[in-house]
């Protein structure tokens, strides 16, 4: 008869096995939805509202069903390791017996989690998830993903860093390869600084001078032909770039 154990660490497989088949499946629901709303005529904006909230409705509740998953797969993984952390159990994989630990299982559980995240844009939450996944099993596939989750948040520097440990400790994987092609990227990318872009805010805002300064160069001129937006908008902008909400036109933070 199977042990508590066994069951625990199959059950959790399973669990991580369907999450993984159904991640794709989702990431096209995603894409499609996306592309069905670029067919809306822009006339008609309650159709687009309507198409948009349903969309967003069924991606939201098959999402949260897929994280649900990974939280119980977590949660018999985690439970096994308190109890008998050198536990493993025997699966087939490709027709062979393949031996599976519980920090294989957590590092997976918590890479899907990390994944799901970001299909909604949710960065930090995928960052944080990414990093779990590291510290239960330390995979190149896994750090890479981290450090796209930080610079998707605006990192500039620590997305940097983040690139650069994934090749420094995985030097010969593929990993390591487009870790460095896209570090050499975000290099060459000049950050914005605060300190200049809050001042330009403040007095010549006005005219759009702070848009064209962050990039945003048609947004800059219907700011300025517009006063600021009636004004409005050039007060917004100010206490976006105070509290360093409003990116530059890269996608990146302003540098303090």
């Amino acid at each position: 008869m199977a042990s508590t154990t066994d069951l625990n660490l199959k059950t959790a497989i399973k669990l991580v096995d369907e999450v993984t088949a159904e991640i794709e499946p989702l990431k096209q629901t995603i894409t499609q939805h996306n592309a069905s709303l670029d067919d809306v005529p822009d006339s008609n904006y309650l159709g687009f509202l309507a198409q948009g909230f349903k969309g967003k409705l069924g991606i939201a509740r098959e999402s949260n069903a897929l994280l649900h998953k990974c939280e119980q797969a977590i949660s018999l993984a985690s439970g096994v390791i308190i109890t008998a952390k050198d536990a493993r159990v025997l699966v087939k994989r490709d027709g062979e017996d393949v031996e599976v630990t519980p920090q294989e299982i957590l590092a997976h559980s918590h890479l899907c989690k990390g994944v799901i995240f970001s299909f909604s844009d949710r960065y930090k939450d995928a960052e944080t998830s990414f990093e779990e996944s590291v510290k239960a099993l330390p995979i190149a596939d896994a750090r890479l993903r981290l450090a796209y989750a930080i610079l998707m948040q605006g990192e500039r520097d620590r997305a940097i860093k983040a690139f650069q440990k994934v090749i420094n400790e995985y030097p010969e994987a593929e990993e390591a390869v487009e870790a460095n092609r896209t570090l050499l990227e975000v290099e060459k990318i000049k950050p914005k600084r605060w300190k200049i872009a809050l001042p330009l805010s403040i007095f010549l805002g006005w005219l759009g001078i702070d848009r064209f300064y962050l990039g945003y160069y048609k947004l800059g001129f219907i700011k300025l032909i517009t006063i600021g937006g009636f004004y409005i908008w050039w007060i917004v902008d100010i206490l976006r770039i105070l509290g360093n909400t409003l990116r530059d036109s890269n996608g990146l933070k302003l540098q303090k």
